[in-house]
This record gives C-alpha cells, sequence and structure tokens, in this order.
C-alpha cells in the first residue's frame, strides 16, 4: 500500500482505464472512474470502486478538464491518472491538476509541453547529441538540397496527426497547406517543419522512467508494423536490434541522455527512426505518458509501469522528489527476460480501408493459459461506440524460450479469441503473424502499406429492404418470454441450405421483398428459393431454386419479389460460422435486438464471414437447378388450422366461429415476424366480458401462447409468427397447424386467406408431406431422378374439439381443462377464469410433477391459471401426454395444506413518461384508435378506481404494501 495517495481518479476510458483501476486495487488505492452515456457499461465502469458520469457530450466529455476537477473534488481524490490519449499529454490540465491540490500521476507540465513542441524536442535531442533526422524550414528547397521523400510534421502535433509525406516537388505545397491547416485547427499551433524521410526503415521506442533526476531505460520496443502509421502488432525485444551488435546499449544511452536533460519523471518513451540499411538511428518524438503498448516491456522486463507511476506520485505527494536512485536502479536490466508480442485487436471492417466498424459485440471470449495477457474493456453484450478509438484490446504473449515460440503462442490467441457482432481485425492480424517478414523479423515501416490479405467474407453492398439471418428450427425449446424465431417459410428455407449441401438448419438470410446486393470475396456455393425475384451474378441472370457457384470478387444481387409470396432465402454452403449463438440460435429477432448479427437487419458495409473451406468446395460445385414441379406454388388461399385453445363455446359462440371459417381474411399492412395482422368481420362471443380476465370477451387469464395462435385483441385478429409474444391474456380461438406456417410467412398486405378447420391427425398428415417433399428436394440436389410429392393438403370438414378433456371440480381441487394449442402445445385451465389463489397452486404442483419426468421434446409454461405444455408430436402424441397430464393432475389431491416457494420481485415502475405517450400515439395511429384505456391510461386507471387526480394514482400504485 502507499503512504499517501488512497484515492485516484482515473481520467481515461477504456482498455487503459482497466488497466489503471487493477494496478490501483492490486496497491490498495480506491478508485473512482468518470464515462460517458456510450462507455455506461464498460468494464471501467464496473470494475472502478466509484463511477461519475461526466456532463456535457460523449464525444468532448473526456477532455473536459474542468469538469473532472470537479468530480475530483467531489470524491475526495488525492491524485489524478491520465493513462493515455485525451488529457494525459495535456499541460494545462497537468498545471490544473496540481493548482487544485491534487498529484498528477505523470511526469512534470514542463516536460509536457516541451516534447508537444517539435522543434524544442529536436532542440534538446540536438542538445544532448541525440542523432536528428535533417531538417530545414523552407519546405521544397530543403527537400530538393537533401532529396526526397520527406515529410511534414506540425510542429504541435503527436504521433500521426498532422503528418504528410511527399515523394516529389508537386508534392510538398499541396502537403504544407494540408500539415498547417490540421494544425491550427487541432493543436492551436500551426507550425510546420520537414524531415527527411527513411522508407525503408524501423520504429524503435525506448521505456524510460525517471524521478526527476535520475533516468532508467528498462529495454526497447519495436513498433514498425504501422497501418497509416497507426501501430498494430509490437514487440519487446526488438528483432532488429537483437542481432544488431551494439545498437541497443547505443539507442538507451541516447533515451536516458535525453530525458535527463529534460530531469524527466515518471514513465515515458523516446521513439527513434532507425534505417535498415545503416543501423543509423534518429530521434522522432518523446511521448510524455505511458504507451499502448507498455505491456510487453512489462512481461519481459518483470515490471509494472502504472505500479511504479503511482509509487512515483505517491513520493512527490509526500513532498519528496520521487522515487530513490536505488529503487530505479533495481529495476533496470541490460537485456530482456525471453520475447513478447502484441496484437492490437480493433473493431473495423477487414477490408482495405479498414473503416472503424462501431457495433455490438454479442459474444466476447478471450484466449486462456500461461504466458498470455489481454487488456481489454469490453465483455459480451458491449457496443463499440463511432466516437472513440476502436481498439477493443491488447493481446500479448510471452515466451522464455524466445520470438518464434511467441510468434506461435500468439498465432493460437486468435484462433481461441472469439469476438463476435461487429467485425473485427483478428483474421487480418493472423495474416500477418503467419507472413514470412514477420516470422523473420523483417517487417519495416511501410510493410503493411504493400501487404495484401484475402478476406474470407461476403460484403453487404445494399442490404435490401429487411434481410435478416435466421435458422432452423430457431428458439422452439427456450420459451419463459423468449420468442422461437427462425425462417417465416421453413420450407422454402430449408430447401435452399439442401441444394448447397448443408445441414437444414444451418443459418441463412432471409429476404423479405427486396433482395440485397453482396460482394463475394471468396468463391462460394448459394442457393436462392422462396418467393420469385430476379437474381443475377455480375449483372448475368441466375435461376432461382438451383445450385449457384459465385466467383471471387463477383457481386450477387437479388432484386424485388414479384407475383406471390413475400420473402425469399438465400444459403450459403457452411453459412455464417462467425455469427454467435444466441439461447442456440442464430435467428434475428430484431424487434428484440438480439440474435444474428448484432440483433438487427442487414446494413451496408456489413461483413460475413464465409466458412474457410468455402473457396474449396466452390472448386467442387458445379450448378444445378431443380425441375419446374419441384419448387412451390405460392398462390394459395386456405390455410389449415385447428380449433382451440379457446374456441370453444363457453368463450365463443358457434356464430363466432363460423366466422372465421366462412370469412375471407385480409392481409394488413402493419404485419411483421411477430404476427400478421388480418381484417375482417367481427365476431360473435359466448360472453360480455372477459371475467376474471378483462373487460372485453376477448381477455382471458394469461396463458403461453401457441405456435401460429390466431390471436383476438379485442376485436383484432392477428396470426402469432415466428417473432410472437410468448404469453398473453388475449383468445386464440384458432391456431394455424405448425406445417401449414410456412404459408404464413408468405403472406403479404393485401392478401386474401381463408382459415380452415380441420383434425389433429390431418395436421400431422400436413407435417409429413412437407418432410417427404424435402427428401425429395434432397434427392434432385444430388442429381438423382425421383418422383416430388404435392404439399398441397385437401381435407373435409372434419375438427377436433378445441377442449380436449374436462376434469371436474372436486372439494379440494379446481375444475381442470384441457385444451388444444394447435398441433404442439396442450393448455391445461385450472378453474373457471376466476382469480383464486388455489389455481395457481394447482399449476405450480402439476408444472413441478411433469417437469420430474424429464419428457423428451417436453417444456411447460405456468401462469396464473393455466399451465401450457409445449411438445414435439415426432417425440411424444397429444392423446399419449394428454394421459400423462391427466395422471398427474389427478396425483395432485387437495391443495388447501400445500405450501410452495414464493419469490418477492422488485421492478422499477413508470407509468406516465414522454415515451409512453409517444408509444400510445403510435399505437393509436396504427393499431386501433379507440378503446377504454385510450388516450391516457393514467386517467383511465384514475376514473376505473374512482379516484380525484393523477397523482392519486401514483400515490395508489407506489404507497400500497
Amino acid at each position: 500500500p502507499l503512504r499517501n495517495i488512497k484515492k485516484v481518479l482515473i481520467a481515461n476510458r477504456g482498455e487503459i482505464a482497466v488497466r489503471c483501476i487493477k494496478a490501483c486495487h492490486e496497491l490498495s488505492i480506491h478508485t473512482v472512474s468518470i464515462y460517458t452515456d456510450g462507455d455506461a457499461t464498460s468494464l471501467h465502469v464496473l470494475h472502478a470502486d466509484e463511477a461519475v458520469l461526466l456532463r456535457g457530450g460523449d464525444s468532448t466529455a473526456y477532455t473536459d478538464g474542468d469538469a473532472i476537477l470537479d468530480i475530483c473534488r467531489n470524491t475526495g481524490v488525492d491524485a489524478v491518472f491520465p493513462g493515455y490519449g485525451f488529457l494525459s499529454e495535456n499541460a494545462d490540465f497537468a498545471d490544473a491538476v496540481t493548482a487544485a491540490g491534487f498529484t498528477f500521476v505523470g511526469p512534470s507540465s514542463a516536460s509536457i509541453k516541451a516534447m508537444g513542441l517539435k522543434h524544442e524536442a529536436r532542440s534538446i535531442a540536438e542538445a544532448v547529441n541525440v542523432p536528428v533526422i535533417p531538417s530545414m524550414h523552407e519546405a521544397i528547397e530543403g527537400a530538393k538540397r537533401f532529396g526526397f521523400p520527406v515529410m511534414l510534421k506540425a510542429t504541435g502535433g503527436g504521433g500521426v496527426m498532422g503528418l504528410q509525406i511527399c515523394h516529389d516537388d508537386d508534392d510538398v505545397p499541396k502537403a504544407f497547406a494540408t500539415v498547417e491547416s490540421r494544425a491550427g485547427a487541432l493543436f492551436k499551433n500551426s507550425g510546420v517543419f520537414l524531415e527527411k524521410y527513411y522508407p525503408q526503415s524501423r520504429h524503435i521506442e525506448v521505456q524510460v522512467f525517471g524521478n526527476g533526476v535520475d533516468v532508467i531505460a528498462i529495454g526497447e520496443r519495436e513498433c514498425s508494423l504501422q497501418r497509416r502509421h497507426q501501430k498494430v502488432i509490437e514487440e519487446c525485444p526488438s528483432p532488429f536490434v537483437e542481432r544488431t551488435p551494439g545498437l541497443r546499449e547505443r539507442m538507451l544511452e541516447a533515451a536516458v541522455n535525453y530525458a535527463c536533460q529534460l530531469g524527466y519523471k515518471s514513465a515515458g518513451t523516446v521513439e527513434f527512426l532507425v534505417d535498415e540499411e545503416t543501423a543509423d538511428f534518429f530521434f522522432l518524438e518523446m511521448n510524455t505518458r505511458l504507451q499502448v503498448e507498455h505491456g510487453i516491456t512489462e512481461l519481459c522486463y518483470g515490471v509494472d509501469l502504472v505500479h511504479l507511476m503511482l509509487q512515483q506520485a505517491d513520493y512527490e505527494c509526500g513532498g519528496q522528489p520521487g522515487l530513490p536512485l536505488e529503487d530505479l536502479r533495481s529495476i533496470g536490466r541490460p537485456k530482456p527476460f525471453g520475447s513478447a508480442i502484441e496484437s492490437r485487436v480493433y473493431a473495423e471492417i477487414p477490408l482495405p480501408g479498414y473503416a472503424p466498424s462501431p457495433g455490438l459485440l454479442q459474444h466476447v471470449q478471450w484466449p486462456q493459459g500461461g504466458g498470455v495477457r489481454v487488456d481489454t474493456w469490453v465483455k459480451s453484450g458491449q457496443k463499440i461506440t463511432p466516437l472513440y478509438d476502436p481498439l477493443v484490446a491488447k493481446v500479448m504473449v510471452h515466451s522464455l524460450d524466445g520470438r518464434e515460440t511467441a510468434r506461435k503462442k500468439m498465432l493460437k490467441a486468435p484462433d481461441e479469441t472469439s469476438l463476435h457482432g461487429t467485425q473485427t481485425n483478428l483474421s487480418y492480424l493472423s495474416s500477418v503473424l503467419k507472413s514470412r517478414a514477420f516470422k523473420e523479423g523483417n517487417t519495416l515501416t511501410n510493410f503493411l502499406s504493400t501487404f495484401k490479405v484475402d478476406a474470407c467474407v461476403v460484403q453487404v453492398l445494399n442490404p435490401g429492404v429487411f434481410t435478416t439471418i435466421q435458422d432452423y428450427p430457431g428458439r422452439t425449446a427456450v420459451g419463459h418470454g423468449i420468442p422461437p424465431g427462425g425462417p417465416m417459410d421453413d420450407i422454402s428455407s430449408r430447401a435452399a441450405n439442401i441444394l448447397v449441401g448443408n445441414d437444414a438448419r444451418v443459418e441463412l438470410l432471409e429476404i423479405t421483398l427486396v433482395g440485397p446486393e453482396l460482394l463475394f470475396h471468396e468463391p462460394a456455393v448459394v442457393a436462392i428459393c422462396g418467393a420469385q425475384a430476379s437474381v443475377t451474378v455480375n449483372g448475368e441472370d441466375r435461376p432461382m431454386w438451383s445450385r449457384i457457384v459465385v466467383r471471387q470478387g463477383q457481386t450477387l444481387k437479388i432484386g424485388n419479389v414479384v407475383g406471390h409470396g413475400l420473402r425469399t432465402y438465400l444459403a450459403v454452403k457452411g453459412g455464417f460460422p462467425e455469427v454467435p449463438l444466441f439461447l442456440g440460435s442464430k435467428s434475428t429477432a430484431p424487434e428484440l435486438v438480439f440474435g444474428g448479427l448484432q440483433g438487427r437487419k442487414l446494413q451496408t458495409n456489413d461483413i460475413l464471414a464465409l466458412a474457410p473451406e468455402s473457396g474449396d468446395w466452390a472448386a467442387m460445385s458445379s450448378s444445378h437447378s431443380l425441375p419446374h414441379g419441384a419448387i412451390l406454388d405460392y398462390n394459395f388461399t386456405e390455410v389449415y388450422c385447428l380449433n382451440g385453445p379457446y374456441g370453444s363455446e363457453d368463450i365463443l359462440a358457434p356464430e363466432g366461429m363460423n366466422t372465421i371459417t366462412s370469412s375471407l381474411w385480409t392481409v394488413g399492412h402493419n404485419s411483421s415476424r411477430s404476427g400478421i395482422r388480418l381484417e375482417g368481420p367481427r365476431l360473435q362471443w359466448a360472453r360480455t366480458t372477459g371475467g376474471g380476465g378483462g373487460s372485453h370477451p376477448s381477455n382471458v387469464f394469461d396463458y403461453g401462447y401457441p405456435n401460429g395462435g390466431v390471436n383476438w385483441t379485442g376485436e383484432y385478429p392477428i396470426i402469432f409468427s415466428r417473432d410472437r409474444p410468448d404469453l398473453g391474456g388475449f383468445a386464440c380461438p384458432v391456431t394455424i397447424c405448425s406445417a401449414e406456417m410456412w404459408k404464413v410467412g408468405q403472406l403479404k398486405p393485401g392478401d386474401t386467406i381463408r382459415l380452415k378447420l380441420t383434425t389433429f391427425d390431418n395436421a400431422l398428415k400436413i407435417t409429413k408431406q412437407n418432410e417427404a417433399y424435402l427428401h425429395a428436394i434432397a434427392a434432385l440436389s444430388e442429381v438423382r431422378e425421383v418422383q416430388v410429392p404435392s404439399i398441397k393438403a385437401i381435407f373435409g370438414l372434419e375438427s377436433t374439439s378445441s377442449i380436449l378433456r374436462t376434469a371436474p371440480r372436486s372439494q379440494d381441487h379446481p375444475r381442470v381443462t384441457y385444451r388444444q394449442g394447435g398441433d404442439t402445445s396442450i393448455v391445461v385451465e385450472c378453474g373457471e377464469q376466476i382469480a383464486d389463489l388455489r389455481n395457481t397452486v394447482c399449476v405450480q404442483l402439476l408444472k413441478e410433477k411433469l417437469l420430474s419426468r424429464n419428457m423428451y421434446g417436453v417444456r411447460c409454461e405456468p401462469n396464473i391459471a393455466t399451465l401450457t405444455v409445449h411438445y414435439e408430436p415426432s417425440k411424444i402424441g397429444q392423446s399419449e401426454l394428454l394421459k400423462v397430464l391427466e395422471r398427474l393432475d389427478e396425483s395432485i389431491g387437495g391443495t388447501s395444506s400445500v405450501k410452495v416457494p414464493i419469490r418477492q420481485i422488485k421492478l422499477p415502475l413508470c407509468v406516465d413518461h414522454p415515451t409512453i405517450k409517444e408509444a400510445t400515439k403510435r399505437y393509436m395511429e396504427s393499431i386501433r384508435p379507440r378503446a377504454a384505456y385510450l388516450p391516457d391510461n393514467v386517467d383511465y386507471i384514475r376514473k376505473s378506481n374512482a379516484l380525484e387526480s393523477r397523482r392519486d394514482v401514483f400515490d395508489s400504485l407506489l404507497n400500497t404494501p
């Protein structure tokens, strides 16, 4: 523990803030982090002892020194740790921190100021005989004197900001104007100077640490692997220094002399340009802060630079100059222990241009094991904001057995890393590490400018109207509020997968109305099935329902859906392996923002990684089309359904059921993956209210909605589809047969359908017909002759009753009604739509008994008076399951003396907010303009409970025990 510093504010974000917090905790220092709204879920917020939200805009908040100092005063810190970037090299901020009575964990403001001006930094180097690159003020004349290329740099700039390379006379005037303009805008100093540019050079830096009087050097790092002057991979020690006798000693001595001339204290880095041919080195600049790549020096020299910075600051806080000389000397070592490599993982598009790629990281997993270190600020579910540097993490490896062992260890690291969601440079890093130049240690500063990587990806040039990733069958086994998901048309989608040789369950693209335009950076085998749309490859027509080979660099374009149907499916052999699983599926639920690619539809410049074998598969494949007779017909009007769960005459009048089955229903415009809205006549109900379920006769106690339930929300029917709500309190008089749901997926606004009742056995026959059709598609895809069975079902007027069985009420047990929920569920209803705790206890006991049997393919969802039991008909039949449920209910007996565990859950409550008003307005405009609770739900509650004011509503809700 330190003697004087007990509490530190970390004036930074991201991985460096997490790194500093970790070091502080190791020294028993209390930490305060600062954050913006965009960083609210960052690890630096979660790991700190205290976290304070910055005021102002997210883009400028971390550089608002006054606001940060106010937080320092309010939280009672002793010191401020600036990290790197932002205010770390701002001399005025360092002065302000000191003037406010806090300790600045870093160098003096004088050192920061001197190194911030390139001319002054050069003068100091010349004063202590540190080699500098030849320079002069007259740009064109100077360039002619010592030859091109040259580089123009901003006097007040740092790193690559305000730097231009000129290759001839013509480049100089434009570059001069650019640097001068940027320098004035960014650094408030428009000074420009010129240096000789060495294209065959290395970027090598020396880590130094001082106490204000004495300075030590802690080895060198090679940072030559840069892209657009931004470091990508660093290593310690430098392979060039290792094989050049005497170079390390000369560079370290020069760096120490330079820092001593400044009277430098804390951690700093002296950067040199090293000529590849002569091994001559020249001073570039000194960074008066902790470097991003400091970790590899720590690994090779057994030091903790952040600890040292805090210890130095602790001496200063106690009124002493700094670390004692003997402590400094004990740190220094003539040579490193082994080798270390750092790879910077960025959120960026892995294609030439490497633009930042902000977005959601759906799944994060880092490599483990000895000799591996990861400094990061992200976890699964973290959003990368476009406002800051896209650095996600620094992956470092260390080996005592030398550079090649470290390189091999680093090669394994990307394979053991999972960063799914937004794009990253992981594959790019692997390619660099595998290159011959890196293996031999021959990577110069210009290496990455010509290094080319063939990305095994598909690039979205145009996403179409609504293109999402789906897989079959989705999340049907999850429930508990999670919709099943999956493709809306599970026949066309599976056919597309079968055509390319995939398992039918592999993820693919679901395309609605207008298709995407995709650029393939790797050859691939694809198939497009579903509603008719134009398909072209590089402008040439291709047939649907065919296996197509797309070559590298070709563009696949899918046009508008024409004729009948709404959705088309694009399958790619191997699928999209880097799309993460969420609750067992890759299906996208856009309205709930999970699954697929970042929980949303595709966007321009999205990248979808292909399987590594994609090119090999394409080379071995040939085009093949299905015969016309195998193509689905989307011109249909009848959709088969089953009675129930609430089509019984105690809920719906016979006239109401007749209206459902005899009317022509029109598909409404407000349809989506969650449900298909229907427009048609009103129903006649068997009752005037919903009893305990609500005021409208369509209301019932909450129950688990069946797949394909046709739900009446008051007077407005909707077919529950793939992303439907999982439960609710509105009646579903009929349920679409599961094998007919592909038709629902192809309905578009304006289409008309008839709902035709059938039996449970007939529903199973339709399922078998569908499976037989898909088996025939599989045979045809292998170029085998086979008869394609019809998928069109024709049945009579017979139907299964909504109520499967009823057990009468006994003295201490409620009546139990077993209701048919389509062909995949049974709704067990306890009681008679009257709130009674005994009904709820009965449901709980039945659930426990059913779960104890561990029945394969069966899951259940309890509600206030119902237990919805979902099952797979291929695993257990309806009648068999019904018998099991009856026996289990009979074994329950009385409920009056039963004790069941309870939970008390506290949730935030908001009944009046601008967002609620906006949602209500949209509901009235798009769904229904009139209802008892519209337009003001709070006022509805007030009137219903005879309260005088809105305030009384809030008081009643919040103060009721």
